[in-house]
């Protein structure tokens, strides 16, 4: 057997290039699908987490109580212009 016949035969069983692009694609898609579900449960999971936990504090430090009781001095200082935009728009 030549360089030419193992050339000649190994083009025979060598797949079309069509088919070895869509076994390829469909090998990516198949890998990146539960990356992709995992990443984005993650996230789901980190913003619950926020969530619940910036709950659990505004209800322990009485914040809420505060809150729905019209004192809204403990976040006076983190709110920027409050008093400013009052004046600015009764006048």
């Amino acid at each position: 057997m030549d360089r030419r016949e193992y050339k000649q035969m190994m083009e025979q069983i060598r797949p079309a290039p069509e088919l070895m692009e869509r076994v390829l694609a469909e090998g990516q898609t198949e890998r990146s699908r539960p990356m992709k579900h995992r990443i984005r449960a993650a996230g789901v999971a980190a913003l619950a987490a926020a969530l619940l936990m910036g709950t659990a504090l505004a209800v322990n430090s009485g914040f809420l109580e505060r809150y729905f009781k019209g004192d809204l001095s403990v976040v006076e200082p983190y709110i920027q212009g409050g008093r400013a935009c009052r004046t600015g728009n009764s006048a």
